[in-house]
């Protein structure tokens, strides 16, 4: 029998992992995978037992002069570059670099570390509609292809078993932090997710509701980053903070699920759940695509749904 061809996948930031990983899962008959994945990334292969397809030694560029390999699959990453250089390193050796795309903004700028286009891939991949067309827009002289999210698929199986499987009352707040505090800083955007879990626990202690709030914290979150704020709500509003590695295990208790714009409010929306998307700044539109997002800008909107 013919070898099957090779693909090299290398991912850092937790969103892109998801997405890249289930890919693998539902294409493991067809190429055989040579698996990287570093920091948050490497939890979420864990999670789907494909530890068997990570080789002891990590080296990514090792793996470029393979015989049979026909690509290297990438996830985007805001905080290690070391994705860049192997997509400059790959195409320099005549091997196609890939790029799939894992949300709805920002696409350039997450190219441009140096500010050259030499970073680009070879192709970009996009899970859904909305992302193709706005990766055509972005970059419309490179190849841009639509590969269905497999990520979506999964999420709504494995949700639908964990509903079937809870026993108590979906009524929770659950809070998606984002570590956006860092990034919007620099863009001069006043509003952050310390901003937003202060006006929720706020709404809720006004109303002097019994209603849990649950925080999801980002992979990439410092734990104890909100302190203060829950000190000052302590003993007025119940507040959990989850340890769960399965976002679906939150996300079943939730009667309302409230964040920023990441990919955890898609994974809600999928789920059925009512998902908020909060800006509260004129400046900073939520790029979320999904129209059953509940998008506010204004904290009296917020306080209705609470």
């Amino acid at each position: 029998m013919r070898n099957k061809e090779k693909i090299l996948v290398f991912c850092h930031d937790a969103g892109g992992a998801e997405i890249i990983s289930s890919y693998i899962k539902h294409n493991l008959d067809k190429y055989d995978f040579i698996c990287l994945p570093i920091g948050p990334a490497k939890a979420v292969f864990a999670k789907k037992k494909l530890n068997y397809l990570i080789p002891k030694q990590k080296n990514p560029y090792k793996y470029l002069a393979l015989k049979d390999l026909k690509m290297v699959l990438l996830g985007t990453s805001w905080i290690n570059f070391e994705w860049l250089k192997l997509i400059e390193k790959a195409k320099k050796m005549g091997i196609k670099a890939v790029v799939y795309l894992d949300h709805w903004m920002n696409y350039r700028g997450r190219f441009k570390a140096n500010y050259s286009e030499k970073n680009f891939p070879s192709e970009f991949w996009t899970g859904d509609k909305h992302a193709f067309y706005l990766a055509k827009k972005v970059f419309p002289d490179r190849m841009v292809k639509l590969e269905p999210n497999c990520y979506f698929k999964d999420i709504k199986k494995e949700f639908k078993n964990k509903k079937g499987a809870y026993k108590g009352r979906a009524n929770k707040v659950l809070f998606l932090s984002d570590p956006t505090s860092v990034f919007w800083k620099r863009a001069k955007i006043r509003f952050n997710e310390m901003d937003l879990l202060g006006k929720i626990l706020k709404c809720l202690s006004d109303k002097n509701k019994e209603r849990e709030v649950i925080i999801r914290f980002h992979p990439s979150d410092d734990r104890t980053k909100y302190k203060e704020i829950l000190k000052k709500y302590s003993g007025r509003v119940k507040i959990i903070k989850s340890s769960n590695k399965d976002i679906l295990d939150d996300i079943v208790k939730a009667g309302i699920v409230i964040g920023l714009e990441s990919m955890s409010q898609v994974i809600s929306y999928l789920c059925g759940k009512k998902t908020i998307s909060c800006s509260f700044n004129p400046k900073r539109k939520c790029t979320l695509p999904f129209p059953g997002i509940i998008k506010i800008e204004n904290l009296d909107k917020l306080n209705k749904y609470l």
